[in-house]
């Protein structure tokens, strides 16, 4: 289904610079082993390619890596241009060029290329994935984009979203990869909120643990505290002045307790102001019966 107008490039580079060894995996190339992934500016073309793997063995070829999600005729010659100004850069290290198409529709395959340059459909990639490791997180990450039917896409989200959570760095950190895929539904259901996308991955996933569900929470946390502050100052300000009524005119009335915290809040100083010019707790008493019947 993967459609030309979803933005994907930069998505997709996140991606697989987190786990760059997945690369080799979906183009059916050995791994180089532990590698690191980086977008690379070409000095002598100006030019900034998708992405460069730079395996940690440095017996290993660099591998250049371009993301197509669009068809694109000059594809092929540009990586290309790319590849054999990086080999000059990196002389002698070999260099090696794979193309990621979307589908095999956005590959304008000039055969006299294809000696040179890898290509994988991520489509029949995912494919492939799926018959070997049904339970691969790509194939969760990659569903908005690749499945034809957006209510199967729907259904799974819930699960494909509790999948990507649990999906850690080499350095166990969280991969953080849930955010891309709530983007891609996003792009994928343009008449959707994000309140409805929220709702449609929280299905089995607890409020608490999406990224939209604490922000309601951080929002509700800020709201309570503002009015349980506002009530603990309301609440001390009671107290004060019944101590102050209490050493003015000895012990306080119920009627007058019970006037002081009927008091909405904003009563309260005026009654501390009053309170300097009661001759009596009669004069007090009279102020609360007059100011609560407003």
């Amino acid at each position: 289904m993967l459609c030309g107008w979803m933005q994907t490039d930069a998505h997709l580079y996140q991606i697989f610079r987190r786990f760059p060894e997945l690369v080799f995996l979906l183009a059916g190339l050995p791994s180089p082993g532990p590698c690191a992934m980086k977008s690379v500016a070409i000095k002598a073309i100006a030019r900034t390619m998708d992405g460069l793997i730079e395996p940690l063995d440095a017996g290993a070829p660099l591998q250049i890596v371009e993301f197509q999600m669009q068809l694109d005729k000059f594809i092929y010659q540009r990586i290309v241009i790319e590849l054999c100004a990086l080999q000059m850069e990196q002389h002698p290290r070999e260099v090696r060029a794979l193309i990621v198409f979307g589908t095999a529709s956005m590959d304008p395959n000039p055969t006299c290329w294809r000696a040179t340059v890898d290509v994988v459909y991520l489509d029949d990639a995912m494919k492939t994935l799926s018959a070997l490791d049904p339970d691969h997180f790509l194939i969760s990450l990659f569903r908005p984009l690749l499945e034809p039917e957006e209510s199967v896409v729907e259904k799974l989200a819930p699960m494909d979203y509790d999948r990507l959570k649990g999906v850690k760095l080499n350095d166990s950190k969280p991969a953080g990869l849930e955010a891309i895929f709530v983007d891609w539904l996003a792009q994928l259901f343009k008449t959707k909120t994000r309140t409805q996308i929220t709702k449609m991955i929280a299905e089995l996933t607890p409020i608490e643990e999406t990224v939209a569900g604490r922000e309601l929470i951080e929002i509700g946390m800020e709201r309570g505290m503002e009015r349980g502050m506002e009530r603990g100052m309301e609440c001390g300000m009671e107290q004060l002045l019944v101590e102050m009524i209490s050493e003015k005119f000895g012990q306080i009335s119920v009627e007058a307790r019970q006037g002081v915290e009927a008091l909405p809040m904003k009563d309260l100083p005026d009654l501390g102001r009053a309170l300097l010019h009661f001759p009596d707790a009669a004069a007090l008493e009279s102020w609360l019966r007059i100011r609560l019947a407003k």
